[in-house]
């Protein structure tokens, strides 16, 4: 085998490693996207639940229950 042949089978090789590697990795950034977007809505509800609490809106057993509901 000459090495032009060698440079192009070892490119086509790594050409396929990477875009199994692509088709793997993309839909679990988009897992990851999905999951870090909820934990920062997740984020913002517990928030305002302490400052509602804090500010005594809501009651120490109505924050129990919501925090409850929050964690299930």
């Amino acid at each position: 085998m000459s090495n032009k042949e060698n440079d192009k089978m070892v490119k086509t090789i790594v050409d396929n490693v990477n875009k199994e590697r692509i088709r793997k990795v993309n839909p679990a950034k988009r897992d990851l996207s999905k999951i870090d977007n909820e934990l920062e809505k997740l984020d913002k509800k517990i928030v305002k639940l302490f400052e509602a609490c804090e500010d005594e809106i809501i009651t120490k057993e109505e924050f129990k229950v919501r925090k409850d509901e929050l964690f299930k």
